[in-house]
């Protein structure tokens, strides 16, 4: 009862937020604070069989305008993996109200229904109008994405190993709104950190069963102030997944820490593997889009490591990189950190496609991958 009594108050606290937005007139924002919600909305009901009806129907109260009622709609048929309807009712909304945020809003759902030559002359009709519209270049981004990646979001994957082969101790590097942490299952002693968020009122999303320890610091300080055993309460964690700052020598770092309690058939999964483009691709961010310069670890890895399994993996919407064989007994990255990090810092992106897979040790067969292959076929060690 206590899980989901915190999932409700994250619907209390973010249909305030809507209420708050359409108070100030700030349709910008309640459209952000809408598809949050939304969001949540899905996200229980595919992972958990979780409905919240409840909710959407207060966020239909306290809306006013038409538009963001077809949007509410649109949101709606999403959770209900309506896509065609979805797109319809998108483009009823930005036919009503012309603003960007909803002609962007419209895109995303053309996307989505597999529609990306709409989606993208949308954004670039409104990225000539308006060339420092990051809503209409992050939606580009992610048509460029879905022309080229699976079309499976990275959630997806994570939601397959918790289903599948439950960790016994799952660890999270970078919490942010609790998303993929929310994933976790009863059988799982799930670690968050993150110095932002790991803290339950930052939280958006919670699972149903699982009750994770938080840990509010720098994952540098979590390694080198806790007992990480004694947090894990195992010798070893099974998963652990980085997606914290988006730096290539923190990455490295946090790898190099992690793979000190690594078991047998422990895997890190590294997320922002696969940028799109070099413009999302580097260490100062610049849009909203952006994946840091992450992808560095993997060559790093390869070209030090070549006793670990390495694949990056093209989910949306930046790839993420699996890797296992660990070995806790392995110093030489350590030991060569800091002429690691100078050293792959002046790596160049390659602009070539093909190049960068190849770089990246990308796996595109998607009918070739199965998951189970990457899982201990008896249980975790």
């Amino acid at each position: 009862m206590e899980h989901l009594h915190r999932i409700e108050e994250n619907f209390h606290r973010t249909l305030n937020s809507i209420q708050a937005t359409v108070n100030e007139g700030n349709s910008a924002w309640m459209n952000g604070c809408m598809g949050l919600l939304g969001d949540m909305l899905l996200f229980y009901r595919s992972n958990w069989n979780l409905s919240e009806d409840w909710a959407y129907e207060e966020m239909i109260k306290i809306l006013k305008e038409p538009a963001d009622l077809l949007i509410a709609a649109a949101m709606d048929c999403e959770q209900r993996l309506w896509s065609e309807a979805a797109a319809q009712f998108a483009n009823a909304a930005a036919l009503i109200n012309t603003g960007s945020q909803y002609q962007i809003m419209a895109a995303s759902y053309y996307r989505k229904n597999g529609n990306i030559k709409n989606a993208r002359e949308v954004c670039l009709g409104l990225s000539m109008q308006q060339p420092e519209n990051q809503g209409a270049l992050c939606e580009l981004f992610s048509c460029d994405v879905a022309e080229r990646f699976w079309p499976l979001d990275y959630y997806e994957l994570l939601a397959e190993i918790h289903h599948k082969s439950p960790p016994r101790v799952y660890i999270e590097i970078g919490v942010a709104s609790g998303k993929s942490l929310a994933l976790a299952r009863s059988q799982t002693r799930s670690l968050g950190i993150d110095p932002a968020t790991a803290a339950q009122e930052h939280l958006c999303y919670n699972s149903p069963e699982n009750n994770p320890q938080l840990y509010k610091i720098t994952s540098d300080d979590f390694f080198a102030s806790r007992d990480v055993i004694k947090e894990m309460g195992r010798l070893h964690f099974d998963v652990a997944f980085i997606d914290g700052l988006h730096h290539f020598d923190q990455v490295l770092r946090d790898f190099i820490n992690l793979e000190k309690y690594a078991g047998p058939d422990s895997i890190i999964l590294i997320h922002d593997g696969l940028p799109i483009n070099a413009r999302v691709a580097v260490r100062d961010r610049s849009t909203w889009f952006w994946t840091g310069d992450v992808w560095k670890v993997i060559p790093c890895l390869l070209a030090v490591r070549p006793d670990l399994e390495i694949i990056t993996l093209p989910f949306f919407p930046s790839g993420i990189a699996l890797i296992r064989r660990l070995d806790p007994s392995s110093h030489i990255l350590e030991r060569q950190y800091d002429s690691l990090a100078q050293h792959f810092a002046t790596l160049e992106f390659p602009d070539d496609w093909k190049e960068r897979c190849t770089m990246l040790n990308v796996h595109m067969d998607q009918a070739a991958f199965n998951l189970a292959d990457y899982l201990p076929s008896k249980g975790w060690s």
